[in-house]
């Protein structure tokens, strides 16, 4: 096993958790401040409607993000998302005003979101008997919107820092990683955004 399956390992048990923000390891070219407008078609779309078909537009619209229509002050959750025309799916229960059937303006918003480091901060490789112990950190960071409220950054941070407790183990095919203790920082402002760093210590055992 290589740092890389420790990596997917870790990372995966984050995607199992489901959360409701994008994890931007998912796709290399995550880029939270891109411009993401479309239109919608000119079908018209009705109260509880979850299925909307996007046409006119460009941009990535990623699951865990937010959409907003013209003419409707509400946010709605995306479940499925694009990067070119098509389709999006919103959360239940969908919409709670109506679209028109004329072409409607669509923006994608993205509050908050995880990055995960693709980087180990430090490893420390240590021979025993017919196994190889390796020790590193796997880095997260929690980022919201500066303005919004520290609430949502810090429940967020908890939920994943509850992911990786001490004695948790997690398995990569016939490998075992350890956790050991999860930490977190305070938080910092930077270029509009509140980020939380998480800091995963764990030790996992590497067949030669």
């Amino acid at each position: 096993m290589a740092y890389y399956d420790i990596h997917k390992a870790l990372t995966q048990s984050l995607i199992d958790l489901g959360l409701t923000v994008p994890i931007a390891h998912e796709n290399i070219n995550f880029n939270p401040d891109a411009n993401t407008s479309y239109t919608t078609d000119a079908t018209g779309y009705t109260i509880g409607d979850t299925a909307i078909t996007l046409i006119t537009g460009s941009g990535a619209i990623y699951a865990g993000s937010n959409v907003s229509f013209d003419g409707d002050p509400n946010y709605y959750q995306v479940v499925t998302g694009i990067s070119a025309p098509g389709v999006v799916t919103l959360a239940a229960p969908g919409l709670l005003q109506n679209i028109s059937a004329a072409v409607t303006n669509t923006t994608g918003h993205i509050e908050q979101f995880v990055d995960v480091t693709e980087i180990p901060v430090t490893t420390e490789v240590i021979s025993k008997d017919s196994l190889d112990e390796e020790i590193g950190i796997y880095q997260l960071s929690v980022y919201t919107r500066s303005g919004a409220s520290t609430r949502k950054a810090y429940e967020l941070s908890d939920t994943i820092a509850n992911n990786y407790k001490h004695g948790d183990e997690l398995t990569s095919g016939t490998q075992k990683i350890f956790i050991e203790i999860t930490s977190r920082n305070q938080g910092r402002n930077l270029n509009g955004w509140f980020i939380i760093d998480l800091s995963v210590n764990y030790v996992a055992d590497l067949s030669r």
